[in-house]
């Protein structure tokens, strides 16, 4: 097992590990309109050309500002709801308005996941515990009818598989909603203590969820077990800012170097 190194490119500032995502072939990140380097810049990865690209930037809410919000990647497009809900097309290469994204909809620090043709969201600012999704095929809001959590999921990470959400909170709880049933259960102290990983939609990897926010490796919630592993997948190289992304079911790695600016794509071989 070994990383490999698929392709490097400048930038003008590291990426927000919120603004990142997949879409279909392409691996994504940003950095903030409000970065401190004054600019902003959104490119792809396509991992069958090992190319980068810049990409649209207008139209886009990755803002450090306001509502905060996460990145959410679905098999064909990315979705991000914080001070605007939009949505990137790849085909189109351009952001678009979500429909309905007004009144009790607009929330922001909330935790966001996509599941079976849905983005399900939990908590916020000013619906702590409320779950909400956004159908894509329909392209409408529930907002209403759907258990709350009983704990305010604001500034959580999660994730998703096999018909159920995954929220962690940030060295502290850790819990399942199962969507079939409308139920939450808590997975208590057995489920191991979350790694930091505010704002981040967690990608699935097999029979883990991944991510990669600390200094300590890859770290892995076990799917089966339902806890945390107690080791991680060390990383390439010591110093870089990382993110765990997912894409056609293999583990990749973007690095962002802060003394040559520059971001590194790393692919996990088995």
């Amino acid at each position: 097992m070994r990383w490999e190194v698929l392709g490097v490119t400048n930038v003008i500032a590291n990426f927000y590990p919120e603004f990142t995502g997949t879409a279909g072939r392409d691996l994504y990140f940003a950095n903030s309109s409000n970065s401190s380097s004054g600019e902003q810049y959104f490119q792809s990865f396509d991992l069958d050309t090992n190319a980068f690209s810049d990409e649209a930037l207008t139209g886009n809410e990755f803002c450090a500002c306001g509502y905060s919000g996460m990145t959410v990647s679905t098999p064909d497009s990315l979705y991000y709801f914080a001070n605007g809900g939009v949505r990137f097309s790849p085909g189109d290469r351009a952001w678009s308005a979500v429909s309905g994204y007004t009144g009790d909809v607009e929330d922001g620090e909330n935790v966001a996941v996509y599941l079976d043709g849905r983005i399900y969201r939990v908590g916020g600012r000013e619906y702590p515990g409320r779950v909400s999704y956004f159908d894509i095929e329909s392209d409408s809001w529930t907002i209403d009818g759907l258990s709350s959590l009983s704990e305010d999921a604001s500034q959580w990470c999660g994730g998703a598989a096999d018909g159920r959400l995954y929220l962690f909170a940030q060295g502290g709880s850790t819990y399942e909603y199962t969507v079939a049933s409308d139920s939450w259960v808590s997975l208590g102290a057995s489920a191991g203590t979350p790694p930091p990983c505010y704002g981040l939609s967690l990608h699935r990897w097999g029979d883990h969820l991944v991510t990669a926010t600390d200094s300590n490796g890859v770290a892995l919630f076990d799917l089966r077990l339902l806890s945390w592993e107690p080791s991680r997948i060390p990383f390439p190289e010591d110093g870089l800012l990382y993110q765990a992304l997912v894409a056609g079911g293999e583990l990749y790695l973007l690095g962002y170097d802060n003394f040559d600016d520059t971001v590194t794509v790393f692919a996990y071989r088995l």
